[in-house]
């Protein structure tokens, strides 16, 4: 039986105390969901004399299909530049999933339209295509992303540790290049407290900016999912 309305936004606000894939990482999970998933998000980062905050950010994973999965995803921003704050609703995306590999390795694409529906910025719409893949080598999985974003293009590797049922911790790598090569290093947690809830969590920060300061982020990543 498919969850009604009542149970989404009860588990949105399960979520709210606790301050986007089911990933904290920039590498997102190679495999589409199986259920219907909600995640909720806080995020802060700091570059310079500039601090935004996503508080929170909310996303809605669909499983269309075994290899095929829909998320939504849209939220709050905060951001605070020159002594001056803006705040409001930030950019909404809409993005797929679809593996179409599985054998020893996995491969997936990850199309991404993002709308400028957000009150603190003026990027502007874009779209951006993925290509994930994945090995698992026993308790360590190999994962990674190449793609690009209208004139930039983008890539992150991370490792994945699996310390027990429960618990896994990653390392990563994650670049991007537009005016020039933007590459940081991040550091999380993937937490399973019970059949239905996962906690993410990821600390990193700029290793080389070309383009700009120095930046330094924080992420916490509540995941619901309705078996």
């Amino acid at each position: 039986m498919q969850p009604g309305p009542t149970r989404i936004a009860a588990a949105a606000l399960c979520c709210w105390p606790l301050a986007s894939f089911a990933s904290p990482f920039e590498v997102p999970d190679v495999d589409p969901e199986e259920y219907l998933e909600l995640k909720t998000t806080f995020e802060r980062e700091s570059s310079g004399d500039e601090r935004e905050w996503d508080a929170p950010q909310f996303e809605l994973t669909f499983p269309l299909a075994e290899d095929l999965e829909l998320s939504l995803e849209t939220g709050y921003a905060i951001i605070e530049e020159d002594g001056e704050s803006h705040s409001g609703l930030s950019d909404s995306e809409v993005s797929a999933k679809w593996r179409f590999h599985d054998r020893g390795t996995t491969l997936t694409l990850q199309p991404a339209f993002t709308f400028d529906t957000g009150h603190t910025d003026d990027e502007g719409d874009a779209f951006s295509l993925g290509l994930l893949a994945a090995h698992s080598f026993g308790p360590l999985e190999l994962s990674g992303r190449i793609g690009v974003e209208e004139d930039e293009t983008f890539g992150s590797i991370l490792f994945l540790f699996t310390v027990s049922e429960d618990l896994r911790l990653g390392a990563a790598l994650a670049g991007d290049h537009d005016e020039g090569l933007h590459l940081r290093g991040n550091l999380g947690v993937k937490w399973e407290l019970s059949e239905n809830i996962e906690i993410q969590a990821l600390i990193g920060r700029t290793i080389e900016n070309e383009v700009g300061p120095p930046a330094t982020r924080a992420k916490l990543v509540i995941v619901y999912e309705f078996r």
